[in-house]
């Protein structure tokens, strides 16, 4: 006996083809069509992988054409300062925590690690 049709249990959606009025040449040609994507996957007419594979796809499109003014969500999770490191606003808070003579010191330290590292490595000329 032979096995079932593999796709025997999976709800058949017709297949979509692409609308005309969509060239994607000019950005605003893009927009529209992006909203028009939106439109059809919450009507289900795609899949969620479909979705995304597509929805990528025009990323892809948008920014190599110089259409996404934005800077894309996973570069800027990327960019997330590593643990332990200070950011001037941490550093300003710090300074303004320290009694006055205890800023004081640490400033002539720092003058003195900066002419340190001046003298054991002149500058390259």
């Amino acid at each position: 006996m032979v096995g079932k049709k593999g796709s025997s249990g999976r709800k058949h959606r017709p297949a979509l083809v692409w609308p005309e009025r969509f060239t994607l040449e000019t950005r605003e040609d893009w927009l529209d069509f992006l909203r028009y994507l939106a439109r059809v996957v919450l009507e289900s007419k795609l899949d969620a992988r479909v979705g995304g594979a597509l929805r990528n796809t025009l990323r892809l499109i948008g920014d190599g054409a110089g259409w996404i003014t934005k800077m894309p969500l996973q570069i800027i999770q990327a960019q997330v300062m590593q643990p332990g490191t200070m950011t001037e606003t941490d550093l300003a808070e710090l300074l303004s925590e320290l009694p006055e003579d205890e800023r004081g010191k640490l400033w002539e330290k720092a003058k003195e690690r900066r002419l340190r590292n001046a003298v054991s490595r002149p500058a390259q000329s």
